[in-house]
């Protein structure tokens, strides 16, 4: 049967796939499945405030040691790494400055250590990125960029080998957050669509690059990223992500949030927003950052005036 799962599997060239009812379900079927108590996880350093929630709940209710690190810095991963190391969590790109790390390598790293490897790759996606291939044990994807619904719930875990994934399979029957999708409307034009999603990012953070209003932009296409040449060799495009940060700091981040509406933006807790820009009409997506600018300049100058 050609559900979503099996479709997915053959995209990743892994054993077998997993749906589950969100990301952070996948997550913590992942940890639970992979984890005990005593064993040390690595999870990529972020600013995102459900990760800190979900390193603190796994230390005080599961006794598992977790420790953040910048995974596209190799040297510190090793660095990191304790005789009690089990799994390492990569978010490549990540949400916070689109940092590329090179799986390959920490992926060598992973096996030296005799530890799992998971990737998150929601801000790349299968037919931008191929983790397993590199050597990953767990990719995790979200739901809404394979079928092409953005507000999608759910995301799939994929596994590369079969003891992995009949671990997770087990433990989503524990949980009982195994999600059914028989039908995966919009698949067959993954690639295109994720072409699409691209050229699409490349305008917006070109577009913000000149923008007034913006302080820095984030995008792994722009040669002034870090990590640009990095993504060139182990990507196939730079990514539907694009990351960038006002002049005017993280209050007037937030007060942004509410006037993109079809955007779907968060914030950070250093006030840095991020976007995964979609395949649709790139016009009425910059239209509706340009008027949600201009609004938040606004408000902020009746502000000023009433001080």
């Amino acid at each position: 049967m050609c559900t979503i799962e099996n479709l997915l599997t053959t995209l990743e060239g892994g054993y077998g796939a997993t749906l589950l009812g969100s990301t952070q379900a996948a997550f913590s079927t992942a940890l639970l499945a992979l984890m005990a108590p005593g064993e040390h996880v690595l999870i990529t350093s972020g600013e995102r405030p459900s990760q800190a929630r979900l390193s603190e709940h796994l230390r005080v209710r599961f006794g598992v040691e977790v420790d953040e690190v910048d995974t596209s810095d190799t040297d510190a991963v090793r660095a990191a790494l304790k005789a009690n190391t089990r799994l390492i969590i990569v978010e490549t790109p990540s949400h916070s400055g689109l940092k590329v790390t090179d799986l390959a390598e920490i992926s060598r790293t992973a096996r030296q250590a005799h530890a799992l490897l998971m990737v998150d790759s929601t801000m790349a996606g299968p037919y931008v990125q191929s983790p397993l291939a590199l050597g990953a044990h767990l990719v995790m994807h979200p739901l809404a960029h394979l079928i092409g619904e953005p507000g999608q719930e759910g995301a799939l875990l994929v596994a590369r080998q079969g003891a992995v994934h009949k671990r997770i399979r087990e433990m989503s029957r524990i949980l009982g957050n195994r999600q059914e999708l028989l039908r995966a409307p919009g698949f067959s034009t993954l690639a295109l669509r994720e072409e699409r999603a691209q050229e699409n990012a490349k305008e917006v953070a070109e577009w913000l690059m000149g923008h007034p209003q913006i302080q820095a932009v984030h995008h792994l296409s722009l040669e002034t990223h870090p990590h640009h040449e990095r993504a060139r060799h182990q990507m196939r495009g730079p990514g539907p992500g694009v990351s960038f940060e006002l002049k005017t700091g993280r209050k007037d981040a937030l007060e942004l949030l509410p006037r993109l509406p079809s955007l779907n933006p968060w914030v950070d807790t250093h006030g840095t927003l991020h976007l995964l820009v979609g395949f649709g009409d790139n016009q009425d997506l910059m239209e509706e950052l340009d008027e949600g600018l201009k609004r938040l300049q606004r408000c902020s100058s009746v502000a000023r005036d009433n001080e």
